[in-house]
């Protein structure tokens, strides 16, 4: 019995603590806290064998302008409830563009900050 109880528990922890990866698939939506534009967005976040974080990032601007850009995410808060990761880039147009989103379950959340814009991204796994 003891065994048993140990070894549920045991699957019940890994299953918690695997739940704030911030890899796979993820879809949702963005919106502009600055302008007010909005549209869908998804990513697709892959570990790296240094503990970083590749992320590729698509959605569309004004519902029919593609967008898609790459960055890669560093791990700086990690805890049983939640994973926090941060990203800075240079892009075109935007300057320098930085990320901070945290992972908890099966939600993503993230706020970014760019030239003449902050918002944020919403996002749910998608299987």
């Amino acid at each position: 019995m003891i065994r048993a109880c140990t070894f549920l528990i045991l699957i019940g922890l890994t299953t918690w603590a695997t739940a704030q990866e911030p890899n796979g698939r993820w879809r949702g939506g963005w919106r502009s806290d600055t302008s007010g534009h909005r549209g869908p967005m998804r990513a697709t976040i892959t570990p790296r064998k240094d503990g970083l974080y590749d992320a590729r990032f698509t959605g569309r601007f004004a519902l029919i302008i593609p967008f898609t850009y790459r960055v890669t995410m560093t791990p700086v808060a990690v805890s049983p409830c939640a994973t926090t990761l941060v990203a800075t880039k240079q892009m075109p147009i935007f300057g320098t563009y930085r990320m901070t989103a945290t992972v908890s379950g099966s939600s993503l959340e993230a706020r970014y900050t760019a030239k003449k814009d902050v918002g944020v991204f919403r996002m749910r796994r998608s299987r």
